[in-house]
């Protein structure tokens, strides 16, 4: 066997156990999620694109969405969005947007962004989504640890409550996709991370808990 034959021969063996070693980690990763799920009373569902865990005895609902990149041409990039969502409390009128606050400057950067950024540049950020169209504002009064936008017709308490709920998140999960975005409105309260909450067992009832978490403080903090 020539040494071009040997080289080809070790790279396909290479690939071949790294194929291996993923379909294994993928194997051990779902059994123990299934034994969470079992443990915990929470059942597993497909739904297209999206998986979804939901618990026997409560009205939340996690859902995962893995989607290939649109803009890339071939498409060859995985996005995972997770989101935890409960129909309930609702805001009777108005949305409040919530998440963590910038570090240092950047916090003020945002913050004139946001009041300067035409409708245009809204839509392009996912606000007007989230709103119903509604005009966002950052609201002064919150806690400093969050950076909050309300709408207009929206008077939001300090929601210390919700901050110290995304604080213990941040503190195991710190990364950029990590980062939670909590909305607040008429159809509930949904929980947002751009990363997939169904890596480990772990990630998953941590997500869990923050969604439950920020349920009780806009909850209790909304009254």
């Amino acid at each position: 066997m020539d040494a071009m034959a040997t080289g080809t021969a070790v790279v396909i063996a290479v690939a071949a156990v790294a194929v291996c070693l993923l379909i294994v980690r993928s194997r051990r990763q779902r059994a123990q999620i299934d034994s969470l799920l079992a443990r915990r009373g929470w059942i597993r569902l497909r739904e297209g694109k999206s998986t979804l865990v939901r618990p026997e005895n409560d009205d939340w609902t996690v859902c995962v969405t893995r989607s290939y990149a649109t803009q890339q041409t071939p498409p060859s990039t995985y996005i995972v969005v997770s989101t935890w969502s409960s129909p309930w409390p609702r805001l009777a009128d108005g949305t409040i947007l919530a998440g963590p606050t910038p570090p240092g400057p950047l916090r003020d950067l945002a913050v004139q962004l946001l009041k300067t950024a035409n409708e245009r540049v809204r839509g392009w950020l996912g606000l007007a989504k989230v709103s119903d169209g509604l005009q966002l504002r950052p609201l002064e009064t919150a806690d400093p640890r969050l950076l909050v936008l309300t709408t207009e017709a929206t008077a939001a308490p300090p929601l210390a409550a919700l901050a110290d709920a995304i604080d213990t998140w941040c503190t195991r999960f710190g990364a950029e996709r990590d980062q939670p975005a909590v909305v607040f409105g008429s159809d509930g309260v949904t929980v947002r991370i751009r990363s997939d909450a169904l890596q480990t067992p772990d990630r998953l009832t941590d997500f869990v808990d923050l969604g439950i978490a920020s349920r009780i403080a806009l909850d209790t903090e909304s009254r």
